[in-house]
């Protein structure tokens, strides 16, 4: 059986601020710090292989872990935004809400930044890789990654479109099962 454990950096400042990051190379605020820690007692003693972004905010959340040798993937980056990377949300919600909603949405690419089939595509191939590998080696994989890539997993694997589900939470954890029908195990815990 292969599971795939998807976690969801911790906070960070530009949360907090409610500014969209993209690929921005944004660290862990305190807060988020604590929300990862709190995380540990669910993942301790699983047998995983572990495979992070290789943005600050994902590796500093596998460090925070504790859960052995993580490897970095540049594919699973955040979806690029382009020109709204470090906007304010409530700016963008001013000018063009519908925009704003329709990207969160997967409909709508903003300005320079990357189309939502690419992006999921992306991810799912990345994962795939991951996967297998996770599996010769009997061990479940564990994810450290962002909220798009988290929706973009759900799409790929599940058919879940970005708009039939809350966003996940800094630091929450869901699991799907790839074995047969991918199954959606846990969401945002």
């Amino acid at each position: 059986m292969t599971l795939i454990h998807l976690m969801r950096h911790g906070e960070t400042e530009w949360n907090i601020a409610r500014r969209l990051q993209g690929q921005a190379d944004i660290g862990l605020s305190e807060a988020g710090r604590v929300q990862v820690r709190a995380q540990r007692a669910a993942l301790d003693g699983l047998p995983v292989r572990v495979v992070a972004s290789d943005l600050a905010r994902t590796i500093e959340t596998a460090e925070l872990l504790d859960v052995g040798a993580v490897r970095t993937d540049r594919r699973l980056r955040e979806i690029h935004i382009g020109d709204w990377e470090g906007r304010p949300i409530e700016a963008l919600l001013a000018e063009d809400a519908d925009a704003y909603y329709d990207w969160r949405f997967g409909r709508y690419t903003p300005p320079g930044g990357e189309a939502w089939e690419g992006f999921r595509d992306r991810i799912v191939d990345a994962l795939r890789e991951h996967a297998d590998m996770a599996q010769t080696q009997d061990r479940d994989l564990l994810l450290i990654c962002h909220g798009g890539v988290i929706r973009a997993v759900l799409d790929g694997f599940l058919g879940l479109l970005p708009e039939r589900f809350a966003a996940a939470e800094p630091a929450s954890l869901s699991t799907i099962r790839l074995d047969g029908q991918p199954e959606l195990v846990s969401y945002n815990r």
